[in-house]
C-alpha cells in the first residue's frame, strides 16, 4: 500500500536528522508528515475519481430494473420483491449458547427461483450469464423470477400484511462473521455502496441475507449503517423494495483484494477511515512523543465466538490456540527495558468498539 510504504520512507528520512537539535529535527519530521499526508490525499482522490468513472462504465444492463457491475461483483435492482416463501433457513441473531454445536450451512439461506421477484423484459436471454457471479451472488441470480408486467407483480399473494421499503437497501450476506478482519470487508463493502450510488449513511438500510447468531460485531453494524435488520426477522413474507443492492462478496472485496496485490491503496480507503471513526464519536489525532512512546500489547486469550468452537467449552470461554503463554514476563522485560515509555497490555475483545478505537488510537490511554 502506498501509504504504509509513505510511512517507511519517513521513519528512514527520521534516521538522517537525528544529529540535528531537537527543535530542528520535529520541524523536518513535521514537513516529512504533512508532504506524506498530502500525498496520501492526491493519491486517493486521483484513484477514487477514476474508479468512479470506471464503474459505470461496466454495467451489465439485464432490463432498465436489473444491472450489474464492475465484472458482476454487484447489482442494482429496482422494484423488486423478495420473497423469503422461496427461502430456508433459521431466524438468526439467537445468542451462542442458544444454538451450539448448529451445523454452519443452517446459518446460510437456501434460495429458490422467487425469491427475487422483478419485471425485467428479456431476462430468460441472459441466463447463461449466472456463470459470471460468484458464491451466494450465483444462487442469488439463478432465484430471480421474471414477471411479465407491474400488474403480475401487484398481483402476487403474500402471507399476511405486504411491506413497501423506500430506504436505499443493500442486502450482504457475510461469511466468518465474528472474524474482525472479514466483517472489516463487509462494512467496507457496504460503505463502497454508499460511495458509488451516492447515499448517506442515514439514507440506507443493511438487511442481512444469512442466519448467523449474534456476535460482538452486531453493534457496529448499527453505529455504522443505523438501520440494519436480518432478513428472518421481517414479520412480512414478501417485501418490496424501490432500490436494492448486492453487496460485494466479503473474499472478492477491494478492500482485501488491494491488500493482498500491494500496489494501491484501496479505493475511497481515507473515506471510510474517517467514516469508521467518525461514526464512533472519534475525530481527535494523536500527536506522536517520540520521547516517550507508548507500547501495547495486545493480548489473545479463550474466548467463544460461534456455536462450533467447542473444544475445551466451559460457561462462557473456548479455548484458543495462537496466544502468548508468558504474558507477564514478557509484559515485565519490556517495561523494564524502556522505563521512559508507556508499557500497557490489554484484551481488545472485552471492549465495546468505540473503546478499542480509543485505545489503539492514543496506543495505551485505557
Amino acid at each position: 500500500m502506498i501509504a504504509v510504504k509513505m510511512f517507511f520512507w519517513i521513519d528512514h528520512k527520521n534516521l538522517l536528522v537525528l544529529g540535528m537539535k531537537q527543535d530542528n529535527r520535529d520541524m523536518v519530521r513535521q514537513a516529512f508528515a504533512r508532504v506524506a499526508d498530502e500525498e496520501s490525499s492526491r493519491i486517493q482522490h486521483f484513484i477514487s475519481s477514476n474508479h468512479t468513472k470506471s464503474w459505470k462504465t461496466s454495467q451489465r444492463e439485464y432490463c432498465p430494473n436489473f444491472c450489474a457491475f464492475e465484472n458482476h461483483s454487484f447489482a442494482l435492482m429496482q422494484n423488486v420483491a423478495v420473497d423469503r416463501r422461496y427461502a430456508e433457513g433459521r431466524k438468526g441473531g439467537e445468542e451462542i449458547k442458544d444454538v451450539m454445536n448448529q451445523p454452519e450451512k443452517s446459518e446460510y439461506f437456501k434460495v429458490e427461483k422467487g425469491f427475487f421477484q422483478i419485471v425485467c423484459p428479456g431476462f430468460a436471454r441472459h441466463i447463461s450469464s449466472q456463470y459470471l457471479w460468484k458464491n451466494h451472488l450465483r444462487d442469488w441470480f439463478q432465484a430471480v423470477q421474471n414477471l411479465e408486467s407491474e400488474a403480475e407483480m401487484d398481483n402476487v399473494p403474500s402471507e399476511g400484511e405486504e411491506k413497501e421499503e423506500n430506504k436505499f437497501t443493500i442486502a450482504v450476506t457475510r461469511y466468518e462473521y465474528a472474524n474482525l478482519f472479514h466483517t472489516m470487508t463487509d462494512w467496507y463493502n457496504a460503505f463502497y455502496m454508499l460511495k458509488v450510488f451516492d447515499q448517506t449513511q442515514t439514507d440506507v438500510q443493511i438487511v442481512l441475507v444469512d442466519a448467523h447468531p449474534r456476535s460482538q460485531l452486531d453493534s457496529t453494524w448499527r453505529t455504522l449503517f443505523r438501520s440494519v435488520e436480518y432478513l428472518g426477522h421481517q414479520q412480512s413474507s414478501r417485501i418490496k423494495y424501490k432500490k436494492l443492492v448486492w453487496n460485494i462478496v466479503g473474499y472478492q472485496s477491494p478492500f482485501s483484494l488491494s491488500l493482498l496485490n500491494g500496489r494501491n491503496p484501496p479505493v475511497f480507503m481515507d473515506d471510510f477511515s474517517d467514516f469508521f471513526v467518525n461514526s464512533h464519536g472519534i475525530t481527535h489525532k494523536h500527536i506522536q512523543n517520540l520521547n516517550q512512546l507508548n507500547i501495547l500489547f495486545l493480548w489473545r486469550r479463550d474466548y467463544l465466538a460461534h456455536p462450533r468452537q467447542t473444544s475445551s467449552f466451559r460457561r462462557t470461554n473456548s479455548t484458543i490456540q495462537r496466544k502468548i503463554k508468558n504474558e507477564q514476563e514478557l509484559f515485565d522485560a519490556v517495561k523494564s527495558t524502556y522505563p521512559q515509555h508507556n508499557v500497557n497490555g490489554v484484551q481488545l475483545d472485552l471492549f465495546t468498539m468505540e473503546d478499542q478505537l480509543k485505545v489503539v488510537g492514543k496506543n495505551g490511554d485505557k
